[in-house]
């Protein structure tokens, strides 16, 4: 059969119009030196994640960088992200996946070394914490979800640092966020805060 040809192709593509800043590799590099810093200065580490998709390849690297060694105090605070974290750990268990090498990434998705916040109640108080501890929480951009409060919490903590693993259109919550200066007044979601964070 011969395959048919359009005249035109529509791609819709979110990162399209921007180059990377690094290589994959380099990116999981300069991750892995800000969490051994963060731990070793005990500093919270606040992982904005899209939470489809993105929260579940995060989970398999932070898996990874424990691997490695680095001890980590990790908290998945994104009920959305833990229920397709369910289908993912379904699917790979029944050998469908193909996007691991099973004789290297043998538990890619391994929930013991997390701790799963459940409901609201418990988001609340965890979003208070402070210290050596990493969250993966939703929504990257900041437009809404729990992410809100821990803003609330962190933005003015020297002692917090926000990593945003993903792309930021200008002038979403989180790039305004990422871009203000240290000490400088930031206004998101109608809220405003002296940035002390990193």
């Amino acid at each position: 059969i011969e395959p048919e040809y359009g005249d035109i192709l529509v791609l819709e593509s979110l990162h399209g119009t921007s180059e990377p800043i690094e290589t994959l590799d380099e990116s999981i590099r300069i991750l892995w030196k800000t969490l051994k810093k963060a731990i070793k200065k005990r500093k919270t580490v606040i992982i904005p994640v899209f939470a489809l998709d993105r929260s579940a390849g995060f989970i398999s690297l932070l898996n990874k960088i424990m691997d490695s060694g680095l001890w980590l105090n990790c908290y998945i605070d994104s009920p959305l992200a833990e229920k397709e974290l369910m289908t993912y750990i379904g699917s790979y268990n029944d050998g469908d996946s193909a996007w691991f090498n099973y004789k290297v990434d043998k538990y890619p998705f391994r929930l013991d070394r997390f701790k799963i916040i459940e409901n609201y109640a418990s988001h609340m108080i965890a979003a208070k914490y402070h210290g050596a501890n990493v969250f993966l929480t939703s929504s990257c951009m900041g437009y809404g979800g729990r992410v809100l409060d821990y803003f609330e919490q962190h933005i003015q903590d020297d002692d917090s640092i926000f990593i945003f693993p993903g792309f930021l259109p200008d002038k979403c919550p989180s790039k305004v966020l990422h871009e203000a200066q240290h000490g400088s007044m930031v206004e998101l979601n109608g809220r405003r805060y002296i940035k002390h964070c990193e």
